[in-house]
């Protein structure tokens, strides 16, 4: 399938869904295609030295012809610039939040059930760059941190 509109017609050919949900499912379906591509670049690509173990480790659910098409865009020196930018950019975040794809509103309605009340900025600020213990992180907190202990002194001022 080459357009989001044959995505569509297939979608619906084959699920009752009414046509007020298309933006949602087309949306899924590009978040579960990109999760896909992303894993499979990284156990598949990633791992490996050069193109022929690649092929030989491809994973059996995806066509060899494809998989050489994936080997050819991964390695386009258009892909490179574009991972090297992302890479760049990845770095100017001095705040990342640690809800992975959990959103804010999520996060928010959870808390705001428990505490019974609206929760203040800067407690939605601290929630959501709170790390956990078991992960292992690539960059430091040491921002978030100051922010949050800077929040603080100005709010028992």
């Amino acid at each position: 399938m080459d357009t989001k509109q044959e995505l569509w017609d297939y979608t619906k050919a084959k699920y009752d869904i009414p046509d007020a949900a298309e933006d949602w499912v087309l949306e899924r379906i590009r978040e579960s295609w990109r999760k896909n591509r992303r894993e499979l670049k990284r156990d598949h690509y990633d791992q490996w030295e050069n193109d022929e173990v690649r092929l030989l480790k491809r994973p059996k659910s995806v066509p060899e012809c494809q998989f050489r098409e994936l080997l050819v865009y991964w390695k386009s020196k258009k892909f490179q610039k574009m991972s090297e930018t992302n890479t760049e950019n990845r770095k100017k975040l001095m705040n990342p939040h640690t809800t992975r794809k959990k959103s804010f509103a999520l996060v928010r309605n959870k808390l705001e059930n428990e505490k019974v009340r609206t929760l203040l900025l800067k407690e939605m600020f601290a929630v959501t760059r709170e790390r956990k213990f078991d992960r292992t992180y690539k960059t430091s907190n040491e921002d978030s941190t100051s922010k949050i202990a800077q929040m603080d002194d100005i709010e028992t001022q």
